[in-house]
């Protein structure tokens, strides 16, 4: 099913043969996933320093972003066809145990209950 891998050769892979690479579709959901940064300006006034935190949030977002990925693709083997929906929950189970994947559903849930508001 899954093998654990040695060494995170992956990071620098361009992906598997005969899988599409969905470009439009990785650049739609990027684009989706950080849309939010165009309320910034009309909060701009109610910070102190807003450059500055404004910069700071970009780089904070991008690692929250970054270090999952990292983790997943560097510690398991895993055919690109199984990247679909709900897959980084079981990775982390596979990696860490289920309280690592009850942690990331959680954390899902409420960012779900978040974007409501």
């Amino acid at each position: 099913m899954y093998k654990k891998c040695q060494w995170p050769h992956r990071w620098l892979s361009l992906g598997q043969k005969g899988v599409k690479k969905g470009w439009n579709l990785f650049f739609n959901a990027l684009f989706w996933n950080l849309n939010f940064w165009d309320n910034v300006s009309s909060l701009a006034g109610e910070v102190d320093y807003p450059q500055k935190t404004l910069f700071i949030s970009v780089i904070f977002t991008c690692l929250a972003y970054l270090f999952p990925l990292l983790a997943v693709t560097g510690a398991l083997s895993v055919d690109q066809t199984e990247w679909e929906a709900g897959f980084m929950a079981q990775a982390a189970e596979l990696i860490a145990g289920k309280w690592l994947k009850i942690f990331l559903e959680v954390g899902a849930v409420l960012s779900t209950i978040n974007l409501a508001f």
